[in-house]
């Protein structure tokens, strides 16, 4: 568990926050659980907002606005949330956290059949694709339309 820090324009000003960048499981659990709605794995539920700001009042401190409530972030200028949000989710991906919870639930070979079930391969594109005519850099022409 260490602090990390990074920049933000905030107010015109180039401010520094401040967040620990691996908190305790008892700290990280109930955000989940109270955003994440695992019982049926081919029907999750999950509120990523709320996820965030209970990842983002838990982890950050230092800051030059008010962190202490779920209030003080809704009210920040969006801007400054997308960047909170971009810096620290690098280390709260919700995706790191989860996968664990799959795999108690569904088992490691379980958990390889479903991910493939929920997230299967995009389609190819079909090989009979036309591409967009191009003029020549040579001649200055326009593309024909044959």
């Amino acid at each position: 568990m260490a602090l990390k820090t990074f920049k933000i324009d905030y107010k015109g000003r180039e401010e520094e926050i401040e967040y620990e960048d691996d908190i305790e499981y008892g700290k990280i659990a109930p955000i989940l659980k109270g955003n994440v709605d695992a019982s049926n794995p081919m029907q999750s539920k999950v509120n990523i907002p709320e996820y965030q700001i209970g990842i983002l009042l838990t982890v950050i401190t230092k800051a030059p606005f008010d962190y202490t409530s779920a209030k003080h972030i809704y009210n920040l200028p969006a801007r400054t949330v997308v960047k909170l949000i971009d810096k620290i989710m690098d280390d709260y991906a919700m995706g790191i956290f989860l996968e664990g919870w799959m795999k108690t639930l569904l088992g490691s070979e379980n958990l390889t059949s479903f991910i493939s079930e929920v997230m299967p391969t995009a389609p190819q594109p079909s090989a009979g694709t036309k591409k967009p005519p191009t003029s020549s850099p040579h001649t200055g022409s326009k593309p024909s339309r044959t």
